[in-house]
């Protein structure tokens, strides 16, 4: 029954009220380990609920011995323990607690997928419990690039579905070490500038005839091909000229210019793809982007928002936006 020094003791499972810090399934492998390994000599059961019941500190001993008293052995008191504190939650909210469990900004591949075995046993899967976590561990994962890596892959199991995504998260950060250092994207703030400086530079270049309907120089407006000649304005809604030479002082809410320059990430890379962490109502997602310079706007395709932030409502857009050539966007 001697002892062996060396070995770690378990953290105290409830040392103060409220919620322990790890899951008692858990801690009860921890405390077993120690038990096997400090005292390799067999310990009679009155010596192991000691133990045990040392380990769970003051609190959890004063929920312990105002419970029901169990036999007077260590299964019986290892039982008592876990029922004592397991919560008590039905299956169904055990299956919605772990369907919504996703990657968390910043959090590895392995920490994610021990999270999800952490809480399948509460699921009562059964022999479909490797199947479901895997299933988890697709849909929850924060990288599109290893989603479809994944879902590329015929005979997937949770072992190699763990590899891939652990192989591709290394690779993913082993390939940010050979980005071009010093390429500093310049973000310069436009609060407190007058709107005189936003002024077309047209406006400085020498006066020139040009179309009052189209704005091109290339004809006057009594011209019969005029484009415009025959088009209504998306400003004032009148006819015989194109909305960006309109001289209305009237302007339609859907054309409103806003002046401001927001940054939400800037990062150096040569990648077509970055992440991005994106943040709404306090829930944060790390989203795979593509990098287009050309583009004004940032759009998210409406099963993403569905997927990640389905709680959040739409709200009815003052902007209306339109392709390069000013049709409407497909729907």
């Amino acid at each position: 029954m001697t002892q062996v020094p060396g070995f770690s003791v378990p953290s105290p499972f409830l040392e103060h009220p409220g919620t322990p810090a790890i899951p008692f399934r858990t801690w009860r492998r921890i405390s077993e380990n120690y038990v096997q390994a400090a005292f390799p000599s067999k310990l009679p059961d009155d010596r192991k609920c000691a133990v045990l019941l040392n380990a769970i500190v003051t609190e959890g001993q004063l929920l312990f011995y105002n419970s029901i008293p169990p036999e007077p052995t260590y299964k019986a008191t290892l039982t008592a323990l876990e029922q004592l504190f397991t919560p008590k939650t039905t299956v169904c909210a055990e299956h919605h607690r772990f369907r919504k469990r996703y990657q968390l900004p910043e959090e590895p591949v392995d920490r994610y997928v021990a999270a999800l075995r952490e809480m399948a046993p509460n699921c009562a899967f059964g022999p479909l419990e490797d199947e479901m976590i895997r299933d988890q561990l697709i849909e929850g994962i924060s990288s599109e690039g290893i989603r479809e890596r994944l879902l590329s892959i015929p005979d997937l199991t949770l072992e190699k579905a763990f590899i891939v995504s652990q192989r591709m998260e290394i690779a993913k950060k082993d390939a940010a070490l050979f980005s071009t250092q010093g390429l500093t994207a310049a973000i310069q703030s436009t609060e407190g500038t007058s709107l005189a400086s936003f002024r077309p530079t047209v406006d400085k270049l020498p006066p020139t005839r040009r179309c009052f309907r189209c704005g091109r120089d290339s004809h006057l407006a009594t011209a019969p091909n005029c484009p415009a000649k025959h088009a209504r304005c998306r400003k004032c809604d009148k006819l015989g000229h194109f909305a960006q030479v309109c001289r209305s002082v009237k302007r339609s809410s859907q054309n409103e210019v806003v002046h401001s320059v927001s940054t939400v990430c800037c990062t150096d890379t040569r990648r077509l793809y970055v992440d991005i962490e994106l943040k709404l109502n306090g829930k944060a997602r790390t989203i795979e982007c593509m990098v287009d310079t050309g583009s004004t706007v940032s759009l998210l395709p409406e099963a993403f928002l569905r997927q990640h932030f389905g709680e959040v409502p739409l709200l009815t857009p003052t902007k209306v936006l339109t392709t390069y050539t000013r049709s409407a966007l497909p729907t």
